[in-house]
């Protein structure tokens, strides 16, 4: 069993990972690595939080601490991170060909 925060951890870093490559999109003049570096966190998200909703509906809820503060994850909090993050990768599949011919896509990201 891993750390219920994890797919938080990859959320947060891969927004700031998704904007260093905009920035660099604009230096190398590579088009999409910011969009593909937001889906590729957007993916990995997922598929821990599928990970981890496999084994909060097999063994009840997950109780965990962050610093002092205890959380409890129970079935209804991961249905609910679950859809968050299908809704997410939708619009960033959507956004990518949404903004494929404007000019400023290495700031949308």
């Amino acid at each position: 069993m891993f750390n219920p925060f994890l797919p938080l951890v990859f959320l947060l870093s891969g927004s700031f990972l998704a904007y260093a490559m905009g920035r660099a999109e604009n230096l190398y003049q590579k088009k999409y690595l910011a969009a593909v570096t937001a889906l590729m966190f957007f993916c990995i998200a997922l598929i821990l939080q599928i990970i981890l909703a496999v084994q909060i509906w097999d063994s009840g809820s997950i109780n965990f601490y962050i610093m002092d503060t205890l959380l409890r994850m129970d079935a209804l909090a991961v249905f609910l991170a679950l859809i968050a993050l299908i809704l997410g990768t939708i619009v960033c599949l959507y956004s990518v060909s949404y903004m494929q011919h404007d000019k400023g896509q290495e700031y949308y990201y």
